[in-house]
């Protein structure tokens, strides 16, 4: 078999596979993801984010990867917040989340860091106890749920947030959007906001 056989073999288990993920991911952290979004976005309202395809495959992939060769039982699959200006969010859904430095998948053009990159390049996600450090990188009221598997090495931990070295191991999952946030960011966060270059 193919190279390319095989991984078209293996892209509808993966997409299964992935799809369960999702809805049992939102089912169990539902409860403490509203409690921590309401804390910045007051009567915020949830959908399901957009994965695209290629996405589902490489992040279901990775997964079970890591979970094959122990390195999900260190911390396991964790939600985590992304804030962004609002001009990302449809690269975001068409791409999935790029880290800063590599090509933007089907286009010629590297992604550029738009905030500073505290802790190197990565796609910098805040802990579910720290909303406030995505709620300074976005342009509207709308923040990204995602889940990050926490493999020492592809992702580092800095200060409350999760930095995530490959793309493969972060993924949004739910959209938080309301009429405005509560309030104003405090302090200098220290989340990279990426923001894509447009496509050549």
């Amino acid at each position: 078999m193919s190279p390319k056989a095989e991984d078209e073999s293996e892209s509808g288990p993966r997409v299964q596979k992935f799809d369960l993920f999702h809805y049992g991911f939102i089912r169990r952290f539902m409860s403490d993801i509203r409690h921590s979004v309401v804390a910045v976005l007051p009567h915020a309202k949830f959908q399901m984010a957009a994965v695209p395809h290629r996405v589902k495959c490489a992040f279901a992939g990775y997964a079970l990867t890591c979970k094959s060769s122990g390195g999900e039982s260190s911390g396991g699959i964790v939600p985590t917040f992304h804030g962004t200006n609002a001009e990302n969010l449809v690269p975001i859904r068409k791409h999935g989340l790029v880290v800063p430095g590599t090509v933007i998948p089907g286009t010629s053009t590297t992604l550029q860091v738009a905030n500073g990159s505290a802790a190197g390049f990565g796609i910098y996600t805040a802990n579910l106890n720290a909303p406030q450090l995505s709620h300074g990188f976005c342009s509207q009221p709308t923040m990204l749920v995602c889940a990050v598997v926490l493999k020492p090495g592809d992702v580092i931990q800095h200060g409350d947030a999760q930095v995530c070295k490959d793309a493969r191991c972060v993924v949004p999952l739910l959209e938080a959007s309301g009429q405005s946030f509560r309030g104003q960011a405090s302090g200098t966060s220290i989340l990279a906001c990426a923001q894509p270059a447009q496509p050549r």
